[in-house]
């Protein structure tokens, strides 16, 4: 889970890590695999209602510089983790996905 950032009006940021399954959920409420392969409920850990995917501009690892174009890195993705999801709270290895969650100070 990344570090707290304060935005304008008693918000905070955080970067989160999600799984496959709870990235799907979250898009589309609900994943093709719902009942085989989970071994955690998606979004179980994590208000879904506060959630948008990606991550803040300064939240990039990529290197690239302010004015430039994020937009085309990858580094919202990470293809192979073996880290838990911020989300589920599931150790099963695969991709994570970054996802931005606001939260109220």
């Amino acid at each position: 889970m990344g570090k707290a950032v304060q935005l304008v009006n008693n918000f905070y940021y955080v970067t989160l890590w999600l799984c496959q399954d709870c990235m799907l959920h979250h898009a589309n409420g609900e994943c093709s695999g719902c009942h085989d392969g989970h071994d955690e409920t998606p979004l179980n850990k994590t208000d879904h209602t506060s959630l948008t995917m990606g991550i803040p501009r300064d939240g990039h690892e990529c290197g690239r510089q302010d004015g430039e174009d994020v937009d085309e890195c990858d580094c919202e993705t990470n293809t192979f983790s073996t880290s838990q999801c911020d989300g589920c709270g599931s150790y099963l290895h695969g991709e994570r996905h970054g996802f931005t969650e606001f939260v109220k100070a």
